[in-house]
């Protein structure tokens, strides 16, 4: 499946440390994501993450697909209002046991693929 996206491991590790301002602690990582894929073709685009020890809440109507240590997406094109065979996307895999409210929530809240506000391109 077209290209491929590693993220740095142990990003869903339980947080427990003192910093600037007393101690963070946060355990709401679920999946640990190991690697994403995307590709497409004429009508949709698909992503697939590769994740390890992982439980999933389906919160939309896309179609997916959910097998031993993958967890596949397909979104249409017509929803991200993209029409031509040519073009460009930037994405992220995020994974929390609480809602993102903020983007700065990426950094301390959960996991993500890729870290903070870095996104892949596709």
């Amino acid at each position: 499946m077209g290209r491929r996206y590693r993220d740095f491991s142990n990003g869903a590790t339980p947080r427990n440390c003192t910093g600037y301002g007393g101690n963070y602690s946060d355990d709401t990582g679920n999946n640990e994501i190991i690697l994403s894929k995307c590709a497409h073709d004429a009508e949709n685009i698909t992503t697939l993450a590769e994740y390890i020890d992982g439980e999933f809440e389906i919160v939309s109507n896309l179609t997916y697909k959910l097998e031993n240590d993958e967890f596949m997406l397909g979104v249409p094109k017509e929803k991200l209002n993209i029409s031509a065979d040519s073009f460009g996307l930037e994405f992220k895999w995020a994974d929390s046991k609480t809602r993102f409210d903020l983007i700065d929530d990426f950094y301390t809240k959960g996991h993500c693929a890729p870290i903070g506000r870095l996104n892949f391109a596709f």
